[in-house]
């Protein structure tokens, strides 16, 4: 039996050939009589649960843009319905933000919300007053990024000089040591934290909700305009081989700084207007790791290298997390049965997905439905139509 048969290539090799590993050895465990009933009932399954994932999250995405048209259709959408969704179009830029330097380019780092902090902070500091005076939001919200751009240039030339789990554990420790000098900075308020002006326009949900719709929107728009572009050929060029994409001419270091300040840039925004929109803010709000981890998963979970897979990701995931904080019936009685509350272990349940993507699927879900047998039907339909199109 070959190992291969099992790898999905694609931008997560090292995931890929962790769930060859782990999909022959399960494999090997099943009686040989029963391995093609298995190999259905598993990708029958997988397709399922991959289709029920994306339904969701287009759900999600529509009913974002429902929102958008809402107040002109004379339809109310309350206050808690546009938080919800700002936060999920929060995620959906850090997602797209982190797969470009760790999607893209293979640099998988564990410390980007650093520079959420950052833009946090940065705006804490400008509106709060500095020694040069107080500014707006504006003004603050496009020092963020300068700010972000320029704290990721010096660390980028430093960090992106390792690879692998060195780069990783390497961000995570310039993570938790900006934490520990912005908590020790007056201007920032410390370890207790700091309240911001109110935001003196109207209906601040909506307001907010917009904000980040065009801040994602914009992010999508440069992610798939770069990744399309000679910049993004070289970035794969990088993740799939270094050595042969520095030996092709590519200036690897020019490359891996640029995708990681790009990066900076755009979570740094994401920052700024949730700090504005949070109005109190402390270290442990700004710097928060385990947020880290989501955008991290939902890149994962959608599929890493691909435009909407950290979009599917993101939808999905914090509508799964929102579900199992509201505690409905349903999880609440699924929750009896395991005999845990899944409103407090819902970080438990994001575990157990991660394992099922990293054995299952390790190209995401947009990914494993690319290659499930079970649509090669639907495909080779649409393939008849588009041939059909193209010959009229």
């Amino acid at each position: 039996m070959d190992r291969n048969e099992f790898d999905d290539g694609g931008p997560t090799r090292p995931l890929s050939r962790a769930s060859a590993a782990a999909k022959l050895a399960v494999l090997r465990a099943v009686p040989a009589p029963y391995r093609e009933r298995y190999r259905l009932v598993v990708g029958g399954l997988g397709t399922t649960l991959g289709v029920l994932v994306l339904a969701v999250a287009v759900v999600v995405l529509l009913r974002t843009l429902f929102y958008v048209v809402a107040p002109y259709v004379g339809v109310p959408v309350t206050a808690s319905s546009y938080t919800v969704t700002t936060r999920i179009l929060q995620f959906v830029v850090l997602a797209l933000a982190w797969d470009l330097i760790g999607g893209q380019t293979g640099y998988a780092s564990f410390g980007n919300i650093v520079f959420f902090g950052v833009g946090v902070y940065t705006v804490v500091v400008l509106m709060k007053g500095t020694l040069v005076g107080t500014f707006g939001f504006p003004v603050a919200f496009v020092a963020a990024g300068v700010v972000a751009l320029a704290y990721a240039l010096v660390l980028g030339y430093a960090l992106l000089r390792l690879s692998g789990h060195y780069f990783a554990v390497a961000t995570l420790g310039a993570l938790v040591a900006t934490q520990q000098y912005v908590a020790n900075l007056e201007q920032t308020g410390g370890g207790s934290g700091v309240t911001l002006p109110l935001p003196p326009f109207g209906n601040v949900d909506r307001t907010f909700f917009l904000l980040f719709l065009a801040l994602a929107v914009v992010t999508a728009l440069v992610y798939w305009y770069l990744m399309r572009s000679r910049f993004g050929y070289g970035l794969n060029a990088i993740r799939d081989d270094e050595a042969k994409a520095r030996a092709m001419g590519i200036h690897t270091t020019k490359y891996k700084v640029t995708a990681w300040t790009l990066s900076a840039l755009f979570t740094a925004f994401a920052g700024a207007l949730f700090a504005y929109q949070n109005s109190y803010v402390n270290t442990g709000v700004g710097f928060r790791v385990n947020w880290t981890v989501l955008m991290i998963l939902m890149a994962l979970v959608g599929g890493m290298g691909r435009l909407w897979g950290p979009v599917v990701g993101a939808a999905f995931l914090w509508e799964l997390r929102n579900a199992l904080w509201s505690g409905g019936p349903v999880v609440t009685a699924v929750g009896n049965v395991l005999g845990v509350s899944l409103r407090d272990a819902y970080l438990v349940v994001f575990g157990v997905i991660l394992v099922a993507i990293v054995v299952g699927a390790p190209n995401g879900i947009l990914g494993y439905l690319e290659d499930a047998p079970v649509l090669d039907g639907v495909r080779a339909r649409v393939d008849a139509v588009r041939n059909a199109e193209g010959g009229e």
